[in-house]
């Protein structure tokens, strides 16, 4: 991570080829509320108006996501990636919300299949600097290195 640190902050137009490599997959001992999109999908499917807003584990930006506001998602996600102590799901999360912008494939496919890599250089960059990059703009310029080809 430390590479991609430093190629961030140069402003390098890509990130490391090092990071297209698949990644070493590690177990999460404790998941939690991995099932909540498939929760408010069914919900929405189910019933449309039926109110989602006590699904365990959900969020606004989950519930702006199952409505189909793409939008709102999408600034909610980012709103809880720029503030402290972010949740994980929350890359994801906006990588399904980027998901119907065109414009934002490479973000998107990368947060879908490889959330933990924005998750690490984001980590990183606030140990280092202090500051957060804007998730949508580390997770394009992460998805530029290939490492998004899922």
């Amino acid at each position: 991570m430390e590479e991609a640190l430093r190629a961030w902050r140069r402003g390098d137009a890509r990130p490391p080829a090092a990071l297209a490599a698949r990644p070493e997959l590690v177990p999460d001992a404790e998941p939690r509320y991995l099932d909540t999109a498939a929760v408010l999908a069914r919900y929405r499917l189910g019933d449309p108006s039926a109110d989602p807003s006590d699904v365990e584990g959900s969020c606004v930006a989950d519930l702006l996501l199952a409505r189909g506001d793409l939008d709102g998602a999408r600034d909610a996600f980012v709103a809880q990636l720029t503030g402290k102590e972010a949740p994980f799901a929350a890359w994801a999360g906006l990588g399904r919300a980027l998901a119907g912008m065109p414009e934002q494939r490479d973000a998107s496919r990368l947060l879908c299949h490889f959330p933990e890599r924005a998750c690490a250089v984001q980590s990183a960059l606030e140990r280092a600097t202090g500051q957060r990059a804007d998730p949508v703009e580390l997770a394009r310029w992460l998805g530029r290195g290939g490492a998004a080809e899922g």
